[in-house]
C-alpha cells in the first residue's frame, strides 16, 4: 500500500533551496531587516514628535514613516513592485533631505552621495532577491509542468 503522505521527488525539488536560492532569501532578508531598523527609529522620532504641534515636515515624515512601514511588510512577503518602490522611496527622500539641508559645498555632496548609497545599497539588494526569487520559482514550477 502506498503512503498517501509521501513526498513526491516534484516536492523535493521544491523543498531543496540550492545556493543561489540562498543568497536571493538573504537579500530579501537584509532589505527587510534595514528597512524594518529604519521604520523603527522613524517610530521612535515620531512618539518624541507627538508632543508638540505637528507642522507639514513632520506629516511629510509621518507619512513617508507609513509608506515605509507597509513596503517593507511587502519585501518581506517577496513582492518585486514593493521592493522597487521602496527603493525608489528611499531614495527620492534621501536626495530631497541631501539638497534640503546640505550647503551647496563638493565636499558635502560628495559625503552625502557616499551616505546615501550606503542607505539604498540593502534595498536595491531586495530589488535583485525579490526578482531572482520569482524568476526561480518561475523556473521551478514550468520544470515540475514539464
Amino acid at each position: 500500500m502506498e503512503n498517501p503522505y509521501e513526498i513526491s521527488s516534484a516536492d523535493h525539488r521544491i523543498a531543496s533551496l540550492n545556493q543561489a536560492d540562498k543568497k536571493n532569501l538573504i537579500f530579501i532578508r537584509l532589505a527587510v531587516i534595514f528597512s524594518g531598523i529604519i521604520v523603527a527609529l522613524k517610530i521612535t522620532a515620531l512618539v518624541f514628535m507627538l508632543s508638540k504641534n505637528l507642522d507639514l515636515k513632520e506629516m511629510a515624515f509621518l507619512a513617508e514613516t507609513a509608506l515605509g512601514a507597509g513596503l517593507t511588510i511587502g519585501v518581506l512577503l517577496k513582492s518585486r513592485i514593493c521592493a522597487i518602490a521602496l527603493f525608489v522611496s528611499t531614495a527620492g527622500m534621501q536626495i530631497y533631505r541631501v539638497t534640503e539641508s546640505f550647503p551647496q559645498s563638493n565636499v558635502y555632496l560628495a559625503f552625502a552621495i557616499i551616505i546615501i548609497c550606503i542607505f539604498i545599497a540593502p534595498i536595491f539588494l531586495g530589488i535583485l532577491g525579490t526578482i531572482a526569487y520569482h524568476k526561480r520559482k518561475k523556473n521551478l514550477a514550468a520544470d515540475l509542468l514539464a
